[in-house]
């Protein structure tokens, strides 16, 4: 008897977590076809310090293209998007960036 109140408490707790979902609070709920929008667009990405391993304690603008030498930002065209990351095109190379290495995204002005 008890070990079936364990397995129905283990199981009404697993289906609140599976249907609460894991988004953080205040984390925008973005859609496909939200950031569909943007495929095709010349982009900078700067990534995340820490994903490239250099996060420490200089002051470093959020928009700088390179620390010590070393690039920490890629241009290119959006080919494809997700709430996932993204698949960018720069040179003859497309790169998939995971949404969790992604600092900030610059949309470059035509023209």
């Amino acid at each position: 008897m008890k070990r079936l109140a364990l397995k129905t408490a283990a199981g009404i707790l697993l289906f609140a977590l599976l249907s609460t979902g894991c988004r953080r609070s205040g984390e925008p709920d973005l859609k496909d076809s939200d950031l569909r929008k943007w495929k095709g667009d010349k982009v900078e990405v700067q990534f995340r310090r820490d994903a490239l391993g250099s996060a420490h304690q200089l002051p470093v603008s959020p928009t700088t293209s390179a620390i010590n030498g070393a690039r920490v930002s890629l241009m290119g065209v959006i080919v494809d998007i997700g709430p996932l990351g993204l698949v960018l095109k720069s040179g003859s190379s497309q790169y998939w960036i995971p949404r969790e290495s992604i600092l900030l995204v610059k949309f470059m002005q035509e023209g």
